[in-house]
């Protein structure tokens, strides 16, 4: 516009820029990135303040003394921009880490407080501690707990601290910076390219309530732009190493809206509150939900926002429509009776007899005789218990009814019923899957001999990269395993290292449990295969009740009969389950504080974290600095959505029995191959095995063999997505060189139809085919295929022998990468036979 001005005005150029300022203004940039290096450093290294403190102050006087020897005037201009403490750096950085709200807690009824209601002026007018006033029940007495402690300073000044602290970050701010990062509105609208496979469940868009969202009360809701459904969870966890005695509740907000590659990662999770060490657990958490319902009742009516892509503000719809944590915390969130009790369960009103000192009993799996909870009586029912007077009325009307109050029920669209997910992680590998473990020890079906036996088959296993080993001394180290560690246990090692050292019967109603876990965790699942798999719980949880007796039956094993709802209404289990919950515990617990107000100090680190996140960086230099943050940067858009797209379709040409119906342009064309190469040219054998497979592939638009060309590319490995698979080409990455798939029949040739069969890659290669005038490139996997063995079945399905040798050479060798159905591990390798455990495939 200026330049314009000048060209109107006369005809004299613009004035030439002032070379000392744009050298600033470079410099000024240049700090910028210093600033940031120093940010994501303390973030990476979890640094303590003090530490970056003293850097700062070193790093300064450094630069000070060199610009003195040196006499340049560029250091003396750094010198003056350059930040000199921890202060002036966050304020450079315009980074305020206490950009959150503070609740004063009452310690003993949880009561929340502004903090300056924490002290009162008393008839003398000097101030005093304040006391609770909040009753329980309208004929309950006032608590009166104090709300602050009096301290005396050095100099004798008095000063009030809160005895407790609620951490609350603001919901609507929160989205307003994720909205203003490039891409992130384009990555929550998304979805709506997602096309759903029939038959198959692949993400959250082919569950239920995402569909009965699009619409609510007759207004759009998510089949209109800009309206997003968020997940909430909530959990304790231990921020003091060794120590047992002191948790803090952290509650979560996922965005359902991102694609499920993306959905999950640190950076894109709101962590709502950080609620403070108690005396004890509370048995509800209404009090610290309150700021988040008020907050979310605005949302739903509509809030303006900025954007990326707009930056006039626009409306914004949020709801909270899925609740995934581990049973108690569920229980204290939406308002359930705890799950030892006699309506413990959150889904049907199953009465379970028995108490609290005997145990009680959750044995019985005839699902049509459990009545169904509905929301309509719930809310009532829970109006009713809300509005108790005394103790006694409340407990007994919440034992009745089997439920207490829960504040997120004044959200109008909220159904805590259907909303309560039932988490895989906690359900399958916490709970069941430890608890037979554990079974088997206490009755005596595993002994030490066995157990010696257990650790040995551990060891034969030939695990790929990623998916971790298990601790050789299982003796001394189950009761530790990590959720992952039991995933990894169930699905892979258990049914062939138990095999012989359990009897058949037990064998065979484990065995039902590891199939049903191995439908429940493929991230695309078919109706068929939940079907499966909710049939395989159910066998699994009868069979158990007939062998270990009623009263060992957990309420994990009654909640088994829920899961398939879940996976209707949301969607395959990577969808809810809470792995990546876990592992925000573990980042909030690997933060360094000095063991008080710890709510405070975790809340600011991780707003110091998400801001080094989401920081927009100048573009000077960027050439110079931008390739060492590389990892830092979420991949473009348009990868992310084609990895979103190219689940089910993988899924789909993988076991597909009619080649000519899949798009095979458009997913090889997702197939990513690495630079390096050598070129290969194909004998005549070569060429006509491949015209045989194109043959099958696109039927009669293949003519001869002149269509074919008659060199390829070779590769040692290619990524599908997400997932990189190897070959023996390339020694490093043996591991993943085992694949299975349709393919090959027992002769050698070509069968859609087949069964899966296990091989290994002996290279990649890229082949240029011409079908009339359009040249098309197609990435085909050398496999050589494993025989089938008489004893395949022994060990029970999954675990599979084949003969340790291959079938002989042919067309079925040239395997389209897209027919890759998964990997396998090798369980034990004996002289003329392989084990071989096949693995769920990744596809985000």
């Amino acid at each position: 516009m200026e330049d314009l001005l000048c060209d109107l005005e006369s005809n004299e150029a613009c004035p030439e820029p002032n070379p000392k300022q744009t050298r600033i203004q470079k410099l000024s940039a240049l700090v910028q990135w210093l600033v940031y290096f120093i940010l994501m450093w303390q973030s990476l290294c979890k640094l303590s303040d003090n530490g970056l403190e003293w850097l700062l102050q070193f790093l300064f006087q450094f630069l000070k003394v060199l610009s003195h020897l040196s006499g340049c005037e560029y250091l003396g201009e750094l010198l003056a921009i350059i930040p000199s403490s921890l202060y002036l750096l966050r304020k450079f950085a315009c980074f305020d880490r206490d950009n959150f709200n503070k609740y004063a807690v009452c310690p003993k009824c949880s009561k929340l407080y502004d903090m300056k209601d924490c002290t009162e002026t008393d008839h003398r007018g000097k101030r005093a501690v304040k006391h609770c006033k909040h009753k329980q029940y309208p004929r309950s007495k006032t608590c009166g707990a104090p709300l602050a402690k009096k301290v005396v300073l050095n100099n004798g000044a008095e000063e009030f601290y809160p005895v407790k602290v609620y951490c609350y970050n603001s919901v609507k701010e929160k989205l307003q910076e994720m909205l203003m990062r490039d891409n992130f509105p384009q990555l929550c609208e998304s979805w709506r390219d997602h096309q759903t496979q029939e038959g198959y469940l692949a993400d959250i868009t082919d569950g239920q309530v995402w569909k009965d969202f699009q619409t609510v009360d007759g207004e759009p809701f998510l089949s209109a732009p800009r309206n997003y459904m968020f997940m909430l969870n909530f959990d304790f966890f231990q921020p003091i190493k060794h120590r047992n005695d002191y948790s803090v509740g952290v509650l979560y907000l996922a965005n359902l809206n991102l694609p499920r590659s993306v959905r999950f990662k640190w950076e894109n999770i709101i962590v709502v509150g950080i609620i403070p060490g108690l005396d004890k657990e509370p048995a509800s958490l209404n009090k610290f939900l309150v700021p988040l319902v008020k907050e979310m009742k605005v949302l739903w009516n509509g809030v303006y926002l900025k954007s990326s892509l707009c930056r006039l503000p626009l409306r914004f719809r949020a709801a909270i429509a899925c609740i995934s944590c581990d049973v108690p915390a569920a229980r204290k969130l939406c308002g359930f009776k705890s799950h030892n009790s006699h309506r413990g369960c959150s889904k049907c009103f199953k009465y379970f007899p028995g108490n609290v000192k005997e145990s009680f009993d959750f044995s019985g799996f005839k699902r049509e005789e459990w009545p169904k909870r509905e929301i309509g009586s719930h809310r009532q029912y829970a109006t009713k218990v809300l509005r108790a007077k005394t103790r006694t009325e409340h407990d007994a009307l919440a034992k009745k009814h089997g439920l207490y109050y829960s504040v997120l029920l004044e959200l109008s669209y909220f159904d805590c019923i259907r909303f309560t997910v039932i988490d895989p992680m906690h359900n399958l590998f916490l709970g069941t899957a430890k608890s037979m473990f554990k079974l088997w020890m206490e009755q005596g079906l595993l002994n030490k001999k066995d157990i010696q036996t257990i650790e040995k088959r551990i060891k034969e296993f030939d695990v790929g990269t990623g998916l971790g080993r298990l601790p050789h001394k299982i003796s001394a180290n189950y009761g530790c395993y990590t959720a992952s560690q039991w995933k990894n246990w169930t699905l892979i090692y258990s049914l062939y290292v138990l095999d012989g050292l359990l009897s058949e019967e037990h064998m065979r109603c484990w065995q039902a449990f590891v199939l049903a876990c191995k439908f429940l965790t493929r991230p695309v699942i078919t109706a068929l295969e939940l079907q499966k798999a909710d049939l395989m719980l159910l066998q699994f949880c009868q069979k158990f009740e007939q062998l270990y007796g009623e009263s060992h039956v957990k309420p994990n094993m009654h909640l088994h009969g829920h899961l398939k709802e879940c996976v209707l209404d949301y969607g395959p289990i990577y969808n809810f389950w809470c792995f990546s919950f876990e592992r925000f515990n573990g980042i909030l617990s690997s933060f360094k504080t000095n063991n008080r107000c710890i709510e405070i100090q975790l809340m600011r680190k991780l707003l110091s974290d998400h801001f080094v996140s989401s920081a927009s960086l100048p573009n000077e230099f960027e050439e110079h600095f931008l390739p060492m943050f590389s990892h830092r940067f979420v991949d473009s858009i348009e990868s992310i959505i084609d990895i979103v797209k190219l689940g089910p379709k993988l899924m789909y040409a993988a076991v597909s029995s009619n080649l000519l119906d899949i798009e095979w342009k458009r997913l090889d064309s997702e197939v990513h191959l690495p630079r390096f190469h050598r070129v290969r040219t194909l004998d005549s054998d070569d060429l006509s095995s491949l015209l045989a497979v194109y043959k099958l592939m696109y039927g009669e638009a293949i003519t001869d063999i002149t269509c074919l060309a008659k060199t390829v590319r070779r590769f040692g490995n290619i990524f599908i997505g997400p997932e990189k698979f190897g070959s023996r080409l390339e020694c490093r990455s043996l591991r993943s060189a085992r694949i299975i798939a349709k393919w090959a029949d027992n002769e050698g040739l070509i069968s859609p139809c087949a069964g899966l069969r296990p091989g290994r890659v002996d290279c990649f290669i890229q082949h240029t085919l011409k079908i009339g005038l359009q040249s098309q490139q197609h990435v085909f996997a050398l496999v050589d295929w494993y025989i089938e063995d008489e004893s395949k079945d022994k060990y029970g399905k999954p675990v599979e022998i084949w003969r340790n040798a291959f079938l002989p050479g042919g067309p079925s060798r040239f395997l389209p990468v897209p027919r890759i159905f998964s990997k396998f591990v090798v369980a034990s390798t004996c002289k003329d036979k392989v084990i071989i455990v096949p693995l769920n495939r990744t596809f985000s």
